[in-house]
Parts: structure tokens; C-alpha cells; sequence
């Protein structure tokens, strides 16, 4: 548990460096804010595709869909309990179904082309195997 000056300086932190996403769940979490400005902001995030930015996940810049970045952000979804109906969360099931390998039973967790975003090296897509 944070002491109240320690809480204090992390909502500063927030206030003055975190992105409207994180801000907007911040006050969602702790200030009673609404569910439906997260989703809101989230929903800047998702792709036409409906699959969800990689730079979600702050080890990415990847702007394009990718299985991790649409996992971030239906664990955000969750976290403020979107309905299943809710047309982001339709769109990201969608998007997951259309992207699963068949063959291996599994998602990439990033596309080969996002190598060309900046990125932290655990998410480099290596050529032979497409794996991080």
C-alpha cells in the first residue's frame, strides 16, 4: 500500500506523463471515473481491422494490429467491464479469430513488419521463425 505522499506523487506522474489512456483509467480506478471515457480513449487504439496497436503495450511502437496489442487492450476492456456486445470487443474476437494459426495452434505475437518500429529486443520478430 502507498502512503498518501507516495499516491500523491504517482498521480502527479500520471498527470503530467501518462498518455489520455492512462489517465482516464487512472481517475476510472481511483477517482470514480467513467468506463465510458476509457473506452473511449482506447478505442483510438483500434485499427480497422479491429485488432489493436502494439504500442498499447509500452515495449512497441508498432502502430499496425497485432495479437499483443489487441490482448492489452481486451484486458482493459475487461478491466472496466465492457459487455461482450460492446462493438470493440466484437471487433477485437474478430480480429483474434481471423489472425490464429491454424497450424500451430497459436498467435504471433507481433507481425515481422513490426521490427521496423522501434522496439524493446524481447519483441523483435525474428525472419526464420516469426517468433519474439
Amino acid at each position: 500500500m502507498l502512503t498518501p505522499a507516495s499516491f500523491a506523487k504517482a498521480k502527479d506522474f500520471i498527470a503530467r506523463t501518462g498518455r489520455p489512456l492512462e489517465r482516464t483509467r487512472f481517475k476510472f480506478h481511483f477517482e470514480q471515473g467513467s468506463a465510458t471515457d476509457v473506452i473511449a480513449e482506447l478505442a483510438k487504439f483500434q485499427n480497422s481491422d479491429g485488432g489493436f496497436a502494439t504500442y498499447l503495450e509500452s515495449d512497441s511502437r508498432w502502430t499496425g494490429s497485432s495479437p499483443n496489442g489487441t490482448r492489452v487492450a481486451l484486458r482493459i476492456l475487461t478491466d472496466v467491464k465492457a459487455p461482450p456486445q460492446d462493438q470493440r470487443v466484437q471487433a477485437a474476437v474478430k480480429y483474434l479469430l481471423s489472425t490464429f494459426d491454424e497450424s500451430t495452434g497459436t498467435w504471433r505475437a507481433l507481425p515481422k513488419e513490426a521490427n521496423t518500429a522501434p522496439h524493446a529486443p524481447w519483441w523483435h520478430v525474428h525472419e526464420d521463425t516469426g517468433k519474439c
